[in-house]
């Protein structure tokens, strides 16, 4: 259950980055028209064509932060393993549950 749940939230992180970033590609896409439908010679065409660069980089930085979010760090936490003797205890835990379901 606490598994799902974070994986929940590591969901709603997820979009919401991937939200940001459309929003920071959008912007930069808007800059880029402004910047073409000012005359040339203009600063505001400078200003517009820096701003679409910096938008679209930090679209690009949350579109890698909602694809990162959405992994586990598998190098971090050491796997359990099971022992011989744990596998089959729960052989014998399955076997008798089959039992009690065939016998109903």
């Amino acid at each position: 259950m606490k598994g799902l749940r974070k994986r929940q939230k590591a969901k709603k992180k997820d979009d919401c980055f991937f939200k940001i970033s459309i929003c920071f590609f959008l912007g930069g896409i808007l800059l880029c028209f402004a910047a073409v439908a000012v005359g040339e010679g203009s600063s505001f065409r400078q200003i517009c064509a820096v701003g679409a660069g910096i938008f679209f980089i930090l679209g690009l930085i949350f579109l890698c932060l909602a694809g990162a979010e959405g992994q586990e760090p598998y190098l971090m936490e050491p796997h359990e393993t099971l022992s011989r003797e744990q596998i089959d205890e729960l052989k014998e835990m399955l076997k008798e549950a089959q039992e009690r379901i065939r016998k109903k």
